[in-house]
């Protein structure tokens, strides 16, 4: 079968690996139909600036698209064509949600295996970035009212946009001078939709009647927006980040005068954890049946700006790296 591979940084291929058979009477064997590009934390291994590369015994180049590299993609629809002889929730022909990386084949665990059943394979790609989302909105506490300002307008962004007016905030849409994006957020209820420039913070005061924001998501992946995101929180303000790694980790983050004399909170949001005190209700499982039954209200269609063959797949991170603004949710379609 043919899988995706990052020979060096910036030197994608696509490759002839081992196929795959059952090994285990819990094991399913999905062909993908479309995967999902991450823009943030793939866009890092492609490049060559995760900072996990290498660090304790972390992957290492060449890096290739097996099972359990979720570097390399964690979000692929496919269709199920063997199980092992104790699996009972999917049978062959069934749509599956795999947590799988850029390949023509998934074998995975029976656990691992979400069935999708009442909307299209290129939709439901994007469940990984809505349970995503869902987690930095339910690591937040917006309550009806409230402020909810997003730093970034991609996919995760326009996700949470959406998910904090379901929660009952009034959302402030922040981004770059990207005219589609922003209309696709305000399409979203996102009002007003400001540029990040050198009158941001003038106008989001004046936006919020001097009281900046209660609750700052950052969707950027990089420092200076994580730097303009604080600068937006009101005292005592928690600023939530969403973005996973960052792009630009040398570019120095100042803590000074707005992170320490009004008290912000800096939190990371991520997927493997929850907030504390949600973490025995909100488990893995009931957030991805969650954000499956939010499909319906997000506009995910409104989000896909590519659909790109697996084999173009080189082309396609290479479009993402050097022309980002042009890109927001891509597909890699299987045939």
């Amino acid at each position: 079968m043919k899988a995706l591979r990052y020979r060096n940084p910036r030197e994608a291929d696509i490759v002839e690996v081992d196929d795959y058979t059952i090994g285990a009477d819990n094991e399913v064997i999905v062909r993908n139909v479309v995967s999902c590009i991450s823009p943030g934390t793939e866009l890092t291994f492609y490049t060559g600036t995760s900072p996990l590369l290498g660090r304790d015994g972390g992957p290492r180049y060449p890096l290739i698209a097996r099972s359990g590299a979720w570097w390399m993609g964690y979000a692929s629809v496919g269709e199920v064509v063997e199980t092992g002889s104790a699996v009972e929730t999917v049978k062959a022909g069934d749509l599956v949600f795999v947590k799988g990386p850029h390949s023509e084949y998934q074998k995975v665990a029976e656990r691992h295996v979400f069935k999708i059943d009442g909307c299209g394979a290129d939709t439901a790609a994007f469940l990984e970035l809505i349970v995503i989302a869902l987690t930095g909105i339910l690591d937040a506490e917006i309550r009806l009212g409230e402020t909810v300002a997003v730093f970034g307008l991609g996919v995760l962004g326009q996700l949470v946009a959406s998910m904090s007016g379901l929660a009952g905030a009034r959302v402030i849409g922040v981004g770059r001078r990207n005219r589609r994006r922003m209309d696709i957020a305000a399409r979203r209820g996102c009002d007003p939709v400001l540029t990040a420039d050198a009158h941001l913070d003038e106008r989001l005061s004046e936006f919020t009647a001097g009281r900046r924001a209660d609750w700052v998501f950052d969707a950027t992946g990089n420092v200076r927006g994580l730097e303009a995101a604080i600068r937006a929180a009101h005292t005592n303000g928690e600023v939530i980040v969403v973005s996973g790694m960052q792009q630009d980790a040398a570019y120095p983050l100042p803590l000074g005068a707005d992170f320490h004399f009004r008290r912000i909170i800096l939190r990371s949001s991520q997927v493997g954890g929850i907030r504390p005190a949600l973490r025995h209700r909100w488990d893995t499982g009931r957030r991805r049946r969650a954000a499956y039954e939010l499909i319906p209200k997000l506009d995910i269609p409104s989000l896909v700006t590519h659909r790109i063959p697996f084999t173009d797949a080189p082309e396609a991170f290479a479009l993402l790296d050097r022309r980002p603004e042009r890109c927001l949710g891509m597909l890699l379609v299987y045939s």
